[in-house]
């Protein structure tokens, strides 16, 4: 059977387009790259003020670093950046590279909290090593205070000196931009 040039070329697409498939959902290098890909998308976040009455977080939170070590939100006197995630969420894995260049350039002046509530440290760890993640990331040890709980990941929340929310955002964004730096310096310098 002869192959018209018009068939040749919709079997070499849909072929091709398998492969792409085949890479993207078959094989380990697939989610870094649909991560990556994902990546290229995402957007600054409106970074309006947390406008609700109950700011003030009253309740501690108890966390647990991957690598064993436990704090307590009342334990930091600096702003709090948390961003509230899942290893299986794929928009939460988009916006971690933005999270990690933030984090590197204010990581001695802001608490930086990745905070996966329902996974275990195992889990976490081998992901955190997998990607090459040197980001602070927990798990939760008590229940989540309900000022900060939220049923889509990622939502992340910035939080003052005085464990005052400013900003609680729902969504994967770039979090390294010029107007997430301005309102972290003004949290430093508040």
């Amino acid at each position: 059977m002869k192959l018209s040039r018009k068939n040749k070329s919709d079997l070499i697409f849909w072929i091709a387009f398998g492969l792409i498939l085949a890479f993207l959902y078959l094989t380990p290098w697939g989610g870094s790259t649909r991560a990556w890909i994902g990546g290229l998308f995402l957007s600054s976040p409106i970074m309006e003020k947390y406008d609700n009455n109950d700011n003030f977080l009253s309740t501690d939170w108890n966390l647990q670093h991957i690598h064993n070590d436990q704090m307590w939100l009342s334990d930091t006197n600096k702003p709090i950046f948390i961003n509230i995630w899942a290893t299986w969420c794929g928009p939460c894995r988009t916006e971690l590279p933005s999270i990690n260049s933030l984090y590197e350039k204010y990581k001695n002046d802001i608490m930086f909290i990745l905070v996966s509530p329902h996974e275990s440290i195992e889990i976490l760890k081998e992901f955190a090593h997998n990607n090459n993640y040197k980001l602070p990331i927990y798990t939760s040890i008590n229940q989540t205070p309900y000022q900060l709980q939220t049923n889509s990941y990622p939502t992340t929340i910035i939080i003052d000196k005085n464990k005052i929310i400013t900003h609680k955002m729902k969504g994967a964004h770039n979090w390294n931009t010029e107007e997430v730096h301005s309102i972290l310096n003004e949290l430093i310098n508040k």
